[in-house]
């Protein structure tokens, strides 16, 4: 967008508008919305919901998640891929089914890439740390996740080996406490990480 406007229309951003930009990147703190306190209840942490509109055409794609999360009850792992055209609601497909697996116990964790150049690496997965650690986890202390969680160089063992076994280490661990979903959405953004 950002070099269209320029190519196209001879447009620069602004200080105010790049400043916008690197908050949301960071998901600065001033751009937060309080949210109302949580009512806790014995079994999950609540995640209140705006509802969502009605998603029309796409009972069979939503059984299919269903059957894998009744899967995962059974102590099974299960991928969902949800693939289609720019446009085609998969992206509301996978809302539709966070929101239904949410309100069924299970932990839902959404990431997402995002399409605006210079985000950090893995950003998706920084996301999803964030995600477990405040639904009440904490956050993975292992060395190898420093780098997704931008707390600088780790001291231990780094690169992409380290941090995608330090990942799994940390989704397992969120796994064990409860029937966990992770949701990543635009992986055609992807960095590689």
């Amino acid at each position: 967008v950002k070099q269209y406007l320029v190519d196209e229309l001879g447009l620069q951003a602004g200080r105010a508008v790049r400043d916008l930009e690197s908050d949301i990147l960071r998901h600065a703190d001033r751009l937060a919305v309080p949210a109302p306190p949580p009512t806790p209840t014995a079994e999950a942490p609540v995640h209140p919901q705006p509802p969502l509109p009605p998603l029309r055409g796409r009972d069979d794609e939503l059984a299919v998640i269903e059957q894998a999360a009744r899967e995962v009850l059974t102590g099974r792992s299960r991928l969902v891929w949800i693939g289609g055209e720019a446009g085609a609601g998969k992206s509301a497909l996978a809302r539709a089914a966070a929101q239904r697996l949410r309100r069924a116990g299970f932990d839902v964790s959404v990431g997402s890439c995002p399409e605006t150049d210079g985000a950090p690496p893995g950003w998706a997965w920084t996301e999803v740390l964030r995600d477990l650690a405040r639904d009440g986890g904490s956050a993975p202390q292992h060395d190898a996740l420093a780098p997704l969680l931008h707390d600088g160089n780790p001291a231990g063992e780094s690169g992409p080996f380290w941090m995608a076994t330090a990942l799994a280490a940390a989704l397992q661990d969120a796994a064990a406490r409860r029937p966990l979903a992770i949701v990543l959405d635009d992986l055609h953004r992807t960095d590689g990480l």
